[in-house]
């Protein structure tokens, strides 16, 4: 079921590539990367059409704001699509992005949607109305699992427990059940480079261990009792893995189990294997891919080699959930430089900007594991700001959030211009996915506006030219941060005039009052003696 029509990103016509052109999809994109040259533009359009965004009037607006390149978009969502075999079925990960206009353009692109929470999964199939969705959640409550079981909405069943309440679900239900199976975790193949976000371990949080034999037995035991049961789904992380010896080993795993039940089973009960995503991202340069970061083609190709099965026709549809690999090249922050700081006694010089630990979580608490580029940009003519001369000792810069508290830095040891002064404009690259998508609450930051542009299909790529430009998702105002903190007790009664409110009225105004007759009983008991 395709969603409505999302005008703002329908800006050009989709080419559509035939199977033929798989190579030259994946390695041969036609869109601007991040250059500093490409970024300039973006800026010099921004400064010169919409001097609003970095130079705002109103009192809660702060100077920043987040973009999206939609050819870069587009051009992940197809190269995905067209690097692997027809019986591949692709669902983006909403968690990296769920900007509801670009999860509605890769569902039109023939994309369904992964969704971890059921926030994620009524966004995705009751606001862009798209019954394409796998449920995906660790923690799943009773009711959630009866609405995906009654809705046949594809679903992953996290462990043994969780399987007791759907056999009852499913024997209770007047739906007949389908699109569930369960989640193993092939600890074996162990941790990638990024601790937290790998969970093929023995201590992982994600699926049954299905390299325990006692699990296996009773992972068989299950499927030979639930013929309900007809998929299996596997993720061995979600950054920081190696394609081959992880990604690829653990999509093995899964495919061996599979064959294995249905063998013992003497029938393919199990259609479909859910291979998850993982596909890393290539933070270190401008380009798409990297020795170390396979294209989506690439992938496949190892696919191919390890797990032939799977691109055999009618034997099984699979299953992809990619999410990172989709947006995070896409995408970039970027915000005024509010203060500098170059006093001699630091040991770097320190720049003050909008977007920190509210928007880059990641970046702040754990930049170890999630280091990002940053360029500087003049605050007139968006030009990059040209580093010293290699005569000049240019001391390192570190760059700091709008948070209150020390641990908001999100870089430091950075080479930066000395040059750069407040206005200037500092960009955080590669920030299309896990950005937004983590946004904080911390010190009641609003969160950023939200725009997608596109690029003169005609303009040669030395000289890239903005064809369109358009506002993907509002800046915050006051009143959503009302509506996240809640009403202060003395509007409750006037505003709201229901037992809950009155509950909550009087939870602070009797307070105030048991305090005072305390006193009063504490002052007579002290008369009397």
């Amino acid at each position: 079921m395709l969603c409505k029509n999302y005008r703002l990103l329908h800006l050009k016509t989709v080419v559509r590539y035939r199977r033929v052109q798989i190579m030259y999809v994946s390695q041969n994109p036609k869109v601007n990367p991040q250059t500093n040259l490409s970024l300039s533009r973006v800026l010099s359009y921004t400064l010169e059409k919409k001097p609003w965004i970095f130079k705002p009037k109103g009192l809660t607006e702060a100077p920043t704001a987040l973009f999206y390149d939609l050819d870069a978009y587009e051009y992940l969502l197809d190269s995905c699509v067209s690097a692997f075999g027809p019986n591949f079925k692709h669902y983006i990960a909403a968690k990296a992005n769920p900007l509801l206009s670009m999860l509605g353009y890769a569902i039109n692109k023939g994309m369904g949607i992964e969704c971890a929470s059921i926030g994620e999964l009524l966004l995705a199939y009751e606001t862009l109305g798209c019954a394409d969705v796998v449920f995906d959640s660790p923690a799943k409550t009773e009711r959630e699992l009866k609405f995906v079981i009654e809705q046949n909405i594809k679903c992953h069943l996290d462990n043994f427990y969780e399987y007791e309440r759907a056999k009852y679900l499913v024997s209770q239900s007047s739906t007949k059940a389908k699109g569930l199976g369960f989640r193993i975790n092939p600890s074996n193949v162990g941790a990638g480079t990024i601790a937290a976000l790998s969970v093929s371990t023995p201590d992982s949080k994600f699926g049954v261990d299905a390299t325990n034999q006692n699990i296996r037995d009773a992972l068989l035991a299950a499927y030979t009792e639930s013929t309900w049961l007809d998929s299996i789904h596997v993720h061995v992380g979600s950054g920081g893995m190696e394609p081959e010896s992880q990604l690829a080993a653990g999509v093995r795993f899964a495919l061996d189990l599979a064959l294995e039940i249905n063998q013992r089973l003497g029938y393919n009960q199990i259609k479909t294997i859910d291979i998850g995503g993982g596909l890393p991202v290539n933070y270190a340069s401008d380009d798409f891919s990297s020795q170390n970061v396979p294209t989506f083609y690439e992938y496949a190709q190892v696919l191919r080699k390890i797990t032939p099965e799977l691109f055999e026709p009618d034997r099984f549809q699979v299953i992809t959930e990619f999410g990172q690999s989709l947006n995070a090249k896409a995408g970039f922050l970027a915000s005024s430089v509010e203060f500098v700081k170059k006093e001699s006694s630091r040991s770097n010089n320190l720049a003050i900007v909008h977007f920190g630990a509210d928007i880059c979580l990641r970046q702040a608490y754990a930049n170890q594991d999630h280091p990002r580029r940053f360029a500087a940009f003049d605050n007139k003519s968006a030009l990059p700001l040209p580093h010293n001369s290699q005569k000049i000792i240019n001391k390192p810069w570190s760059l700091g959030g709008p948070l209150c508290f020390a641990g908001d830095v999100l870089a430091r040891d950075l080479d930066l211009p000395s040059t750069l002064q407040p206005e200037d404009i500092i960009v955080m690259k590669d920030a299309g996915a896990n950005t937004l998508s983590l946004f904080s609450r911390h010190c009641s930051r609003l969160a950023p506006p939200v725009f997608g542009f596109r690029w003169h299909t005609d303009a040669p790529s030395h000289d890239p030219q903005i064809s369109h430009f358009a506002l993907l998702k509002p800046r915050e105002t006051i009143r959503d941060l009302e509506q996240f903190w809640g009403k202060p007790p003395s509007l409750l009664l006037s505003a709201e005039n229901n037992s809950e409110s009155q509950e909550l009225a009087s939870l602070f105004t009797n307070r105030q009052d048991n305090h005072e007759d305390g006193k009063e009983e504490k002052h007579l008991a002290s008369s009397s003696s």
